[in-house]
């Protein structure tokens, strides 16, 4: 699974404007992210920073993959030049050090996320989420798949919580996602 850093800037750009500023105001306690098909970590790192960037404190980020090898790479949050072009220029200072040719996460951002093999499929999934990101993961599974994965990510979100489809998805039966 291919993924960057702020990867689709249009929906990165809903998600600062709309979304995670009605999560923000709404929620009195921690706040609690899943982050679904979360590969080498470059997507949960970037909510990480986003959440970083205008200050929102107690922020659990689940990130959540089937391949071992890609979560391995994720804990560790090395990257290299070419894997971070996206990172905005004044994000690389703030929130990476360079180690050699790697740029690593730095540890007030890697605090924030936990990364966990899930497979959607056949996992229990986390409850009580206020956001769940789920860009890019849905084109692997057949239309049965699908439904079985976004019905359980519905009833793992809290009451007024956000399920975040990537631009990619489809749900042709609108029903599961109510």
């Amino acid at each position: 699974m291919c993924q960057s850093f702020f990867r689709n800037s249009e929906q990165w750009r809903v998600l600062n404007e709309r979304v995670i500023p009605r999560l923000v105001g709404t929620c009195t306690r921690q706040i609690a992210h899943l982050e679904c098909g979360s590969a080498a970590g470059q997507e949960a790192y970037s909510l990480a920073m986003t959440l970083a960037e205008i200050r929102v404190r107690n922020v659990s980020i689940l990130g959540t993959d089937i391949d071992e090898p890609s979560l391995k790479k994720a804990r560790e949050g090395k990257y290299s030049r070419d894997e971070i072009k996206n990172v905005p220029g004044e994000f690389l200072s703030k929130y990476f050090s360079k180690e050699g040719s790697l740029y690593l996460v730095k540890d007030k951002v890697k605090k924030m996320v936990c990364f966990e093999n899930h497979n959607l499929l056949g996992s229990d999934y986390p409850g009580n989420m206020d956001l769940i990101l789920c860009r890019n993961v849905l084109i692997y599974f057949t239309d049965k798949g699908k439904e079985h994965v976004v019905s359980k990510l519905a009833s793992s979100l809290k009451p007024g919580g956000v399920l975040f489809m990537g631009a990619t998805e489809a749900i042709f039966n609108h029903e599961i996602a109510a």
